[in-house]
């Protein structure tokens, strides 16, 4: 994912998408980006190849409608990105598969000039299920638990080692520091 500040050129090689996510928030669909990519636009970017790319500043790129894809600049803090009622996706891969799903375990932040997504907090315990469609063709599946256990949540030291329920001193749960006495 990529999410800039200032407009750039699409290099060769290169393509990019934006993506609306429809009212029922299952099918995220992708829409490519001719060209250029207009500042504070997140974007999907993808490549046949493994490679280095450079993204030049340019000095106009049209502006783009219907993008449902968020971004930031800077390590950004999710707990400042997240509002009542919405759960926050980042793009990762797990077990082989590229999508939009929730961070991992511990992950507090977005990092810079990265895109998320923001769907809303499903009321029953399930799984969410966000589709991805790339020129009509479903590519990937997203799944997140929209109610996790935080209570029986495992605790972690500060070398990142799990430790028992019966530890003590400066512990990590849920991705926050905590102090059990």
């Amino acid at each position: 994912s990529l999410y800039l500040d200032y407009p750039v050129t699409i290099p060769e090689g290169i393509e990019a998408y934006t993506g609306a996510l429809d009212a029922a928030e299952e099918t995220l669909t992708m829409k490519t980006v001719e060209g250029t990519i207009p500042a504070n636009t997140a974007v999907i970017v993808k490549s046949a190849t493994a490679d280095t790319y450079v993204f030049k500043e340019t000095y106009t790129a049209a502006a783009i409608e219907s993008n449902s894809l968020k971004g930031v600049t800077a390590d950004t803090d999710i707990a400042t990105l997240v509002t009542a009622g919405k759960t926050l996706l980042t793009l990762g891969t797990k077990d082989g598969k590229v999508a939009f799903r929730k961070p991992a375990t511990g992950t507090t932040q977005v990092k810079a000039n990265k895109a998320y997504l923001l769907v809303n907090t499903p009321s029953s315990e399930g799984a969410k299920t966000v589709k991805m469609i790339f020129d009509g063709e479903t590519t990937g599946i997203s799944e997140f638990t929209a109610n996790e256990d935080v209570t029986n949540a495992p605790l972690f030291n500060l070398n990142g080692q799990r430790v028992n329920a019966n530890a003590k001193g400066l512990l990590i749960k849920n991705g926050k520091k905590i102090i059990i006495k």
